[in-house]
């Protein structure tokens, strides 16, 4: 399960366009990889789209590449779990004085909030 407030933003402008974009530009250039990129709430919608994009076919996960940076839990276990063995190639990098991607607060029952993998901490100020 996704959080709805992530999972409701997404899909407006999934259903509003995104999705019929990316299919046409994966017609068009068949051979070109997919990279979705994010920051903070960006990053959470990033990650729900890298799942729709290879999750309905429209490419396979070998074309994908997703990297977040500072994006907050977005799902639960199961989401995490099935995002981490959906997608080859998937970093979140992370601050590790950035406040947001410790929201919503780790909660280790099922229904609580999870990260996928895989996390890159950047420990010094760049």
């Amino acid at each position: 399960m996704v959080s709805k407030y992530f999972y409701d933003g997404f899909m407006r402008i999934w259903k509003a366009g995104m999705e019929a974009d990316i299919k046409l530009l994966t017609e068009q250039y068949p051979d070109y990889e997919i990279w979705v990129t994010g920051h903070s709430l960006g990053g959470a919608m990033a990650s729900l789209a890298a799942h729709a994009i290879v999750g309905s076919g429209i490419a396979d996960s070998k074309k994908l590449k997703l990297i977040t940076l500072g994006q907050p839990r977005t799902g639960d276990k199961v989401f995490a779990k099935n995002h981490t063995a959906t997608l080859d190639y998937s970093f979140r990098i992370t601050h590790w004085r950035d406040v947001v991607p410790h929201i919503p607060s780790f909660d280790e029952r099922p229904a609580g909030y999870y990260h996928h993998m895989t996390e890159l901490i950047l420990l010094k100020n760049v």
